[in-house]
């Protein structure tokens, strides 16, 4: 390192702070050090200034280190570099290596890659300085070396010694080895030599010899012959005068040397170049192609030129749970107009060869595809191709492996390395293009959403200014996108909401969280509109918010609707609690003169049982019954009235045989008028719910089913089976507790479908030609069992009875 003039590095790396540091740790080392904090300024501080050496950081935003290092590829050979890139990273560093950074170093949690900077710096540099003097070393070497090859007959080179009459002195043996002719055959023609110079370089071999025969200056000359097989090979021709110690001129020296690999690697190489440049072109030029069937008509053909094949396809994953590959593009040599055609065929991932790229993200090259497991004829039986071999190589976008570029049957021999490389350069390219592609496909379905939307969206920037409205915006508010660009939401606040109401919003919304709630807004035109509005945060790759997003919807009629329905409610409450009181009144009313009214008739029965008028007597009968029937309708009713009120009703263990034993003695009129046979568990599961209420379930499926079991035409008396199911779970919730549903079965006539259907709403009855109740009593039990956490239900058909039920918890919540 030049005290005079100190080491000049150009460092890159988008880390400031860790920058600065690199910086000074350098500078004390005497280094001159300037920082760019991303690639594209590094880029512009290298073409405006001059550097001895570059450290690029792999991970910058705009440009990452290879980037740069391609871009610094175009602008001429690369001058000293180090790739800085983190843990795990060794591949970036071998694609560093390969492009041809001087050397890499890994950054590491603890620091101590700074410590180590300063020596790999001079190591580069050391190693640069030895490239260069390595290179004028050579440069001499050749000038130098012509002059010594007659020295030596074993030379590999063919060296030969020409007198000042055009006479051989000596031919090295090599000749033979080159040309297929011996030195003898050599020395015997003089013309042999020009005889096998290619017929297309002859008369450039001889203008040589003119020029330089007789002339002091040293020769150099490159051109083909034919060998005795008559195979071609490039010849390196390099000629000088040779003096004796007199100064007289003793001829001249001859070095031909076989540079035809050389020639033809140069001509590999300048093709390979031409074909990166290309593929270069190429990409860009479909990178900016913004259109996928562009794209899949501007690449086939291009692909397969690059490697000389007879067709090439694009597999893409179609995102589906099988993943199945679909051919995007393809395109074949020999293919003719109305031969079937590759594109929007399906392919499995597990099937093909590009079924095996698409699932490993390896490039694979198949010499012989009989030879290969991976192989699947499905696409040639499809298309009725044939082929041979294939080369396929991964489409990777971010990491991720989005399909596959397969290309088949090169034309003259083998697919190469060199193939494989271009093919996944170029694969590269078309990743990049076909995702730029579908990204701007789906902004313009989600820009065409946003413009079609049925919702009113507004986008703000971080200070509250309205960057864009969509037309539905302009339907409801009445202001066009230029009125309301560069405004602020708050032209259509009304003073509904007031200050903590926004000062809330805008709190909640800078934070990074998301606000949903109304406003009432103007219109432009004055009007009064309500909004139900959702607002979120839009955030950069670096997680900062930049933009508010709102999507709002026109509930106005909403909330006219809900202010009528809760008016509405309102009213009906009233009326309800107007209506309960009359009943409580009516039926409170009425209780005591019904009680007087049938103990009355009982004493006229009793006073008149002697009585011959049978008239007087049914009369008296019909009094008494329809007391006690208006009676049960009034305890009903109050009943029902009690249910409907009841807010929370505490839920206690069931004794289920002291309740049916309660329910048997108030049924005791009608078991001694029907005579049915009850059939009971001996032992009942335990379920929670309120006793007298449950009583009153009882009661009306038991009398129901005395009163319409059996069959009074046949003389068939009732029987009447309780029971019950053990841990039921709800068919609508099966998460729920398990439930107990207890059932009553009777002999009855049964119910049709018609008859089940709706019968436990109210004033429905069983059965009119045998009916006795009044319709109150199953739907009693539907409120009771419903508020007691529980459904009712009944099974029945014609002629084999009925089963009515209702289910009970086992749990309290």
């Amino acid at each position: 390192m030049s005290e005079l003039q100190p080491i000049r590095i150009l460092y890159m790396e988008d880390d400031a702070g860790l920058a600065r540091l690199v910086q000074k740790r350098l500078r004390r080392a005497g280094y001159s050090v300037e920082v760019a904090l991303d690639g594209a300024s590094g880029l512009e501080m290298y073409d405006n200034g001059q550097y001895d050496l570059l450290a690029i950081d792999q991970e910058m935003p705009v440009h990452d280190g290879l980037t740069v290092i391609r871009k610094l590829l175009e602008r001429g050979p690369l001058p000293p570099t180090i790739v800085v890139t983190g843990g795990g990273s060794e591949s970036v560093a071998v694609e560093a290596m390969k492009l041809g950074a001087s050397d890499y170093i890994v950054k590491d949690v603890a620091g101590g890659y700074l410590n180590l900077l300063p020596s790999v710096i001079d190591r580069c540099m050391e190693q640069q300085r030895l490239i260069d003097e390595r290179a004028q070393a050579l440069a001499a070497l050749r000038a130098s070396e012509e002059r010594y090859r007659t020295i030596a007959a074993f030379m590999y080179d063919w060296e030969y010694w020409l007198d000042p009459d055009g006479e051989y002195v000596y031919i090295s043996a090599a000749c033979e080895r080159i040309t297929g002719y011996s030195a003898a055959e050599f020395t015997a023609d003089r013309s042999l030599l020009e005889s096998i110079v290619h017929p297309e370089d002859r008369a450039y071999y001889e203008q040589h010899w003119k020029q330089v025969w007789h002339t002091k200056n040293d020769g150099y000359s490159e051109f083909r012959i034919i060998t005795r097989e008559g195979s071609i090979r490039w010849i390196e021709h390099v000629c000088r005068p040779v003096y004796g110690a007199d100064g007289r001129m003793l001829g001249r020296s001859i070095g031909n040397r076989d540079i035809t690999e050389r020639k033809e690697a140069e001509t590999s190489l300048h093709k390979y170049t031409e074909t990166l440049t290309h593929i270069n072109q190429l990409g860009q030029k479909l990178a900016s192609t913004l259109e996928a069937d562009q794209i899949a008509a501007q690449l086939p053909t291009f692909a397969t030129d690059i490697v000389d094949a007879d067709g090439v396809s694009v597999w893409l994953l179609d995102g589906t749970s099988e993943n199945a590959l679909v051919c995007w593009a393809a395109h074949h040599h020999a293919q003719l107009e109305n031969e079937p055609t590759l594109v929007n065929m399906r392919l499995s991932a597990n099937k093909g060869v590009a079924g095996y790229v698409s699932r490993t993200g390896r490039s694979i090259i198949v010499d012989n595809v009989d030879d290969s497991p991976h192989y699947s004829p499905e696409v040639d039986e499809a298309t009725g191709f044939t082929t041979h071999s294939i080369l396929a190589v991964p489409l990777k976008v971010r990491g991720s492996i989005i399909g596959v570029l397969e290309m088949v049957n090169k034309h003259n021999g083998r697919f190469t390395s060199t193939d494989l490389t271009l093919a996944e350069t170029l694969a590269a390219s078309v990743a990049v293009a076909i995702d730029n592609a579908r990204l701007i496909e789906q902004m313009r379905k989600l820009a065409r959403a946003v413009e079609q939307s049925p919702s009113m969206v507004v986008i703000t920037d971080i200070e509250g200014n309205i960057e864009y409205v969509n037309p539905e915006f302009t339907a409801i508010t009445g202001y066009s996108y230029s009125e309301a660009r560069g405004k602020k939401p708050s032209i259509l606040k009304s003073d509904y909401q007031g200050a903590e109401f926004f000062n809330n919003l805008w709190a909640t919304i800078r934070s990074g969280r998301a606000w949903r709630g109304e406003f009432q807004n103007y219109k432009k035109d004055g009007q009064l509109y309500w909004e139900l509005a959702s607002i979120s945060p839009v955030r950069s790759k670096a997680d900062a918010v930049t933009h508010f997003v709102k999507v709002g919807t026109d509930i106005t009629e909403r909330k006219r609707m809900e202010e009528a329905l809760q008016q509405q409610t309102l009213e009906l409450r009233s009326r309800n609690a107007d209506l309960d009181a009359f009943a409580h009144t009516v039926a409170h009313d009425l209780k005591n003169p019904l009680t007087a009214l049938i103990a009355a008739g009982g004493l006229l029965k009793r006073l008149f049982t002697d009585s011959a008028n049978e008239n007087v007597q049914q009369m008296l009968d019909m009094i008494v019954q329809q007391g006690y029937k208006m009676s049960s309708i009034i305890d009903e009713l109050l009943l029902l009235a009690s249910v409907r009120d009841a807010q929370d009703i505490t839920l206690a263990p069931l004794n289920m045989p002291a309740i049916i034993s309660e329910v048997k003695k108030r049924l005791q009129h009608l078991i001694q008028e029907y005579h049915p046979d009850i059939l009971i568990p001996e032992t009942w599961p335990l379920v929670y719910g309120h006793a007298p209420w449950v009583e009153e379930i009882w009661t009306n499926y038991i009398s129901n089913a005395i009163k319409y079991g059996g069959n009074p035409e046949e003389n068939l008396l009732p029987v009447v089976e309780l029971g019950f199911d053990q841990q039921i779970t709800s068919e609508d919730n099966p998460s729920l507790d398990p439930l107990v549903r207890f059932w009553i079965k009777d002999n009855g006539l049964g119910l049709s479908e018609e008859q089940c259907s709706g019968l436990f709403s109210q004033f429905k009855r069983l059965d009119k030609s045998r009916a006795e109740g009044h319709g109150l009593g199953l739907s009693i039990v539907q409120r009771i069992v419903n508020k007691l956490g529980g459904d009712v239900g009944v099974e029945s058909c014609i002629g084999n009875g009925s089963v009515f039920w209702f289910t009970l918890p086992t749990h309290l919540k």
